[in-house]
């Protein structure tokens, strides 16, 4: 990576507040210059792949109401329509066309393909603009394209830990339409962490399943944690061990043993419990137990062995 690209991305960090790069020699003040948004090409790469529309209604009233206030990253372009295309702030670019607010504040850099989709990277990740899948396509994407040699590389570029790196790319693995679906639609209740513990599920149709009930009934990180602890458990079906499910529920937990039923409720909800209170959370272990014996069934008629 050259020194000049190092100053540049330590350039962003400190205007965002975070430390420069480590060995990067920061220009401490990049000139603003003021452009026309009718000279400025939104270029069709970019870091973000979905933007709500409730997402880009804010940032139009923002921008309507305050101007520009991050500025743009643009690279000159030679025999182009425009004489400048737009690196990082294609939003904020959408959002000022539309309020009519023009010209706004650019930093322009001479900067290859390479270096721009880096930067472009750069800016959205320093900005915590990106959504968690984004940001690990992105990252995966700048080690594949050679852009970068290595993860460390990334986390150091970024000044983030390489942990997040690695952990950010390994959400790439997802099952292909859980990706899809997250990109397009950004569910409220599916966070990172539920992406992390979907990870943890290898069946992709099981993957798939549990991330379907997740958004169903809008489980906790918490929830979803212990239920695919359970699972992992009796996939691995440890010699000698009592025969255990767990079923979690915002209203407490079902432990299902050969001996009954268990309820646990959860902390406030146990207070002056009585028997109409465990309809709701009875008929939801119902619906889990049919599903599952769908899945059982479904794993028999394939030649598939039962679990135990």
């Amino acid at each position: 990576m050259s020194d000049l690209l190092k100053a540049f991305v330590s350039d962003l960090r400190e205007q965002h507040g975070a430390e420069p790069v480590s060995g990067g020699t920061s220009s401490v003040n990049p000139r603003l210059e003021w452009v026309s948004v009718e000279d400025i090409d939104p270029g069709n790469v970019q870091a973000r792949t979905f933007s709500s529309p409730e997402e880009t209604e804010s940032l139009r009233e923002s921008v309507a109401r305050n101007g520009v206030l991050q500025p743009l990253i643009l690279r000159p372009v030679v025999g182009g329509d425009k004489p400048y295309e737009v690196v990082a702030g294609h939003r904020r670019l959408d959002a000022a066309t539309h309020a009519g607010s023009s010209p706004v504040p650019c930093v322009v850099r001479e900067l290859d393909d390479d270096q721009a989709h880096l930067v472009m990277v750069a800016e959205n990740v320093i900005r915590e603009d990106l959504h968690p899948v984004d940001e690990a396509f992105a990252y995966r994407d700048l080690i594949r394209k050679g852009y970068v040699k290595s993860q460390g590389e990334i986390a150091s570029l970024m000044g983030v830990s390489r942990t997040r790196v690695n952990r950010k790319i390994q959400l790439c693995s997802l099952h292909p339409e859980i990706i899809r679906e997250v990109r397009r639609d950004r569910p409220e209740s599916v966070r990172e962490g539920h992406l992390e513990e979907l990870l943890k599920i290898k069946p992709r149709a099981e993957q798939m399943a549990l991330f379907r009930r997740t958004c169903e009934e809008k489980l906790t990180v918490g929830f979803l944690r212990r239920l695919v602890a359970q699972r992992r458990e009796s996939e691995e079906g440890a010699p000698g061990k009592k025969s255990r499910k767990i079923y979690p529920f915002p209203e407490g937990e079902f432990e299902v043993t050969s001996r009954g039923i268990r309820f646990r409720p959860t902390k406030g909800f146990g207070k002056d419990l009585e028997p109409e209170h465990l309809i709701g959370p009875l008929e939801k272990l119902l619906v889990s137990l049919k599903r599952e014996c769908g899945s059982y069934e479904k794993r028999f008629l394939t030649g598939i062995r039962l679990p135990v």
